[in-house]
């Protein structure tokens, strides 16, 4: 985790990284982080992704590692 902290120092605006061992969806995770409030400048890193979604409804997953 420390490695994303120091990538987040170097970006320009006030960006915070977010590291979750396994989601369902990034977007849908960010959406509700949003919804309560977190702050602008968010990204969320995820080593697995079980339900992702692409362009035209195209539906993927993204395996750990």
């Amino acid at each position: 985790m420390g490695e994303y902290n120091d990538v987040a120092g170097m970006l320009p605006g006030p960006y915070r990284i977010l590291w979750r061992e396994k989601v369902a969806s990034t977007n849908d995770s960010l959406r509700e982080l949003a919804e309560k409030g977190m702050a602008e400048g968010l990204i969320l890193i995820a080593e697995e992704q079980t339900v992702g979604r692409g362009r035209r409804g195209a539906e993927w997953f993204s395996p750990k590692g």
